[in-house]
């Protein structure tokens, strides 16, 4: 039977494909969109958590109203960091300082969106080779490095940098009667994130000049711990250290609250996830289509399987084939398509887009789970029918 079956949709698959084209596309089409929605759902997250996955810390110390990187922190005193160095375990307890403000453009005068964090040259805080071989750079006074994927405007500055050049961009302050100006003298690769076209990072000591913040206004306290020290402990020492001043969280906690904030807290984390929702409805409705076109064209020749003997069993078996068929042939090309997309949406936004083994894991399975509800749709119509109806 699961042969015959078999061959029978196959046969009704090819027989009806060039009338359901239409169908099919449209199945091709709700596939790419959930492709491109969780491509940009990825993108976002991966962006978010850029910078935290670049830093060098075991546990992120925040002030208690601490929401997210995205927007400049609330700030945390710096004597935490000096309880914090008490705690058994503890190697370093280092600051960081971190501005979400904007930049002057260098070609319209306008604003550009801009990352400015700082830390303490003599106390490196990233693990990326690229800064701390240029750390001599960002001692200079009102020097900076830029982040060579920032978007837009930002690549006439990086385009001059790589020219052997040192621009000047001024620091957008309301209330400042001048402008302080960011020297950018050298450039290293992070890449910016769905709210925030640049990054820049600088000394500790040029953070206060451009921004006049005090320095013992800490955005974010970085710990490290000894390789032999329980992380678990060494947390919950430091949460009686802090003692309710500040957020203690783990390396993974700390990343995880970061996208669980794009995710639930901000507006574009929703849409992604109501665009995934709607690439799921629009494939049902376009396989459904194709399913009920089959089922509707070969119902005379049901009708003489059931005067033969065949059994409601058998049907439905064909038509869970025939729907698995259309995902698998719908599927193939999307995934084509969608790598291609993926490829011109990267290079213009400068997003991390790549397309995952997990997500096309995870998008085949749900274009499975979608051929057989739209199955059960059909048989629902197909048990309906009254094959002695089809003779008369």
């Amino acid at each position: 039977m699961l042969q015959l079956s078999a061959y029978l949709a196959f046969r009704q698959l090819v027989h009806r494909g060039p009338s359901a084209i239409g169908g099919l596309v449209g199945v091709c089409v709700a596939i790419i969109l959930m492709f491109m929605q969780l491509g940009f759902r990825n993108a976002l997250y991966d962006s978010a958590v850029s910078i935290p996955g670049a830093l060098d810390a075991d546990i992120f110390l925040t002030a208690p109203q601490y929401a997210s990187l995205a927007f400049s922190p609330p700030w945390l005193a710096r004597d935490v960091l000096n309880q914090a160095r008490a705690v058994p375990g503890v190697t370093a307890a280092k600051p960081l300082y971190a501005f979400s403000g904007q930049l002057r453009s260098p070609r319209t005068g306008g604003n550009m969106s801009a990352w400015i964090l700082a830390f303490n040259p003599d106390q490196p805080v990233f693990t990326m080779p690229e800064i701390n071989q240029q750390l001599d750079l960002i001692r200079l006074p009102e020097s900076a490095l830029m982040d060579r994927l920032s978007r837009f405007d930002y690549r006439i500055l990086r385009d001059a940098v790589l020219a052997g050049g040192n621009p000047k961009v001024p620091v957008y302050q309301p209330g400042a009667t001048l402008a302080p100006l960011i020297t950018v003298t050298g450039l290293f690769s992070l890449g910016p994130s769905f709210t925030i076209d640049g990054l820049v990072v600088t000394s500790d000591l040029n953070f206060y000049r451009l921004l006049n913040v005090p320095l013992d206004r800490v955005s974010l306290g970085l710990v490290t711990v000894a390789a032999n020290a329980d992380l678990e402990q060494v947390k919950a020492d430091l949460l009686a250290a802090v003692d309710g001043s500040a957020r203690v969280m783990l390396r993974g906690e700390y990343i995880a609250a970061e996208k669980n904030f794009y995710a639930t807290r901000t507006p574009i984390g929703m849409i992604f996830n109501l665009g995934l929702l709607v690439g799921v409805v629009v494939g049902i409705v376009f396989i459904s289509q194709v399913l009920h076109g089959i089922v509707h064209a070969n119902l005379r020749e049901y009708a003489v399987l059931v005067a033969m003997g065949y059994r409601n069993s058998f049907f439905t078996l064909i038509v869970f084939e025939i729907a698995s068929a259309i995902a698998i042939v719908t599927f193939i090309p999307s995934v084509v398509i969608a790598i291609g997309l993926y490829s011109v949406a990267g290079v213009a936004t400068s997003l991390p887009l790549n397309l995952q083994l997990g997500s096309v894991v995870g998008v085949l399975g749900v274009v499975v789970l979608m051929g057989n509800l739209a199955a059960l749709m059909t048989i629902r119509k197909l048990k309906k029918a009254d094959p002695l109806d089809l003779f008369s």
